[in-house]
């Protein structure tokens, strides 16, 4: 218990840094309340690993808050559906007022994104028989949420 103490002052006086440019630095939350700020670097199904300043840690999710718990599941289920999307250029809307995926008879259903040509996402949504349908979400090139919408049958 007294290492874990010590690990948490010790990335907690490191996160005092400034933030690195192009990162997102965010505040982490112990189960035990305290509190350190760096950037997610990588996760595991138990693990998570942070950067703060220039070291990476690597800490068990256990311990986090679960606020944090939530914010990787969402970051995990957010990569997943990044890998089944179809991009956005292979999406096009015909008369009817219906996407379609290029080269398919049927109206599109299933996951879109577009990228930054750095690699990071720019927008993530989901199309169900050819309408915007669910969560759409939008970031800015550094991995800023942007925008967030909620789609049912095409509408707002």
């Amino acid at each position: 218990m007294k290492r874990l103490v010590l690990l948490w002052v010790a990335l907690l006086l490191a996160g005092l840094s400034k933030e690195s440019p192009g990162e997102i630095q965010r505040v982490w939350t112990s189960s035990d309340g305290k509190k350190l700020t760096g950037t997610l670097e990588d996760q595991g199904d138990d693990w998570v690993k942070l950067r703060i300043k220039d070291k990476i840690y690597k800490l068990k999710i256990e311990r986090l808050s679960r606020a944090d718990k939530d914010y990787l599941e969402l970051q995990a289920d957010i990569k997943r559906c990044l890998k089944l999307a179809v991009n956005s250029s292979l999406i096009k809307l015909r008369l009817g007022g219906l996407f379609y995926q290029v080269d398919k008879p049927e109206p599109y259903s299933g996951w879109t994104k577009r990228m930054y040509d750095s690699g990071q996402p720019k927008e993530l949504g989901r199309f169900k028989d050819g309408k915007r349908h669910g969560l759409w979400r939008s970031w800015h090139e550094n991995g800023q949420k942007k925008r967030e919408g909620s789609y049912k049958d095409g509408k707002q």
